[in-house]
């Protein structure tokens, strides 16, 4: 969680039946917050809630359920369905079902496939991965997240002249937008028979669906439309209805609210971070999220912030750009993420402020009623 080098983690197990507690995931709120890393994080096999799911439950994890995806390698169609034997409110949903070289039971004769939300997990994380790795080869930039002054940052650099940088939030955000929503008639009845996945309800498909599928699939537009809105290429993304963003925001303050104020082995247990460093639509419950000011930041330390700095992770007070084109001149051959914790002085720590939820947030007894289940140790999401 904390290494330099590794830009997302992809976690695809934990206790049946998504009991609370994160004793597999040490630092992986250190991670995400002080080092800028992606966690993914496999909810259960099992309709259970995702809010309070040890791996994909807390707020800084992108949490991920099932849904039943036709890949290429697959030797039969899917039913483009919601898988039922995976968590409920996740963050997003991916392919459940899949065709892989290691699996025995894929090899008999009698089995296409194996599934489980340990598959659907790293499917996604891979997806983010194509996106940061296209960012980067655009950016010219090299390493790992940068971590300077303020949040670390998965990739900067100079794009046409302007200066372009993004958080691992920024790139959570971007994927949230950006995810597919499929509908009822993309969903094949037969085969969900078999699939055990169910159609996608029209009228309110977040329920279902979180934010929406992350694929890598042209078609589906997750890879060009995260660019996109990150400032790396040019598409016209498609919005989305305004349910997704109060449905979803909602869910993150619960789940702020229980990992943050309850669960007692969380790193963020009455120590939440402020200001909250996830990034919110416009929902109920950004009204009441301490976001803070909304300020630039300057990364590299250098009297210039980021949205002006023609090297943004190297410090350059003087600008120079001696060949006008936009691009500092102790950065022309590219950026390099440092991998450390705040440069020259100590890993941030989150400060003694508890979030003070929202109105659209599930109530909290509901969730405390979750913890009476019995606990049969941790097992592999499959």
């Amino acid at each position: 969680m904390t290494h330099p080098a590794i830009d997302i983690i992809t976690t695809s197990y934990g206790p049946i039946g998504s009991i609370p507690g994160t004793g597999h995931l040490n630092d992986s709120f250190t991670g995400s917050y002080a080092f800028g890393k992606l966690h993914f994080g496999a909810c259960d096999n099992t309709p259970s809630t995702a809010l309070q799911d040890s791996t994909c439950g807390p707020w800084w994890s992108v949490g991920i359920a099932g849904f039943e995806e036709t890949q290429a390698n697959e030797p039969g169609d899917s039913s483009n369905g919601r898988q039922v034997l995976s968590g409920t409110f996740p963050d997003f949903i991916a392919d459940f079902t899949q065709t892989l070289p290691y699996c025995a039971e894929c090899e008999d004769g009698y089995d296409d496939g194996v599934g489980g939300t340990s598959f659907a997990t790293p499917r996604s994380a891979g997806t983010a991965s194509k996106i940061l790795l296209e960012a980067r080869r655009a950016l010219n930039y090299l390493g790992g997240p940068y971590v300077g002054q303020g949040r670390p940052l998965m990739a900067a650099g100079i794009l046409n002249g302007q200066p372009v940088t993004f958080s691992n939030w920024q790139l959570r955000r971007a994927l949230e937008e950006s995810a597919w929503v499929p509908g009822s008639a993309d969903y094949d009845p037969a085969l969900g028979v078999t699939d055990i996945a169910v159609p996608i309800n029209d009228a309110a498909p977040w329920v279902q669906l979180g934010w929406g599928v992350i694929t890598p699939v042209d078609a589906a537009g997750v890879v060009a439309n995260t660019l996109a809105l990150l400032g790396i290429a040019e598409a016209e993304v498609p919005g989305k209805d305004a349910g997704f963003c109060e449905f979803q925001n909602g869910l993150i303050a619960t789940r702020k609210l229980f990992w943050d104020t309850v669960a007692v082995d969380s790193e963020t247990f009455l120590n939440a971070p402020s200001p909250d460093p996830y990034v919110y639509c416009d929902s109920t419950a950004a009204l009441t999220a301490d976001v803070g000011d909304g300020s630039p930041q300057d990364s590299d330390g250098d009297t210039v912030t980021d949205d002006v700095d023609n090297c943004p992770v190297t410090p350059n007070t003087d600008q120079a750009d001696g060949d006008a084109d936009g691009t500092g001149d102790v950065c022309e051959k590219g950026a390099t993420g440092e991998g450390g914790p705040q440069q020259g002085g100590e890993e941030p720590d989150p400060v003694d402020t508890a979030p003070s939820g929202s109105s659209g947030a599930i109530p909290l007894g509901a969730l405390l009623l979750l913890m009476l289940a019995g606990f049969r140790g941790r097992q592999s999401r499959r």
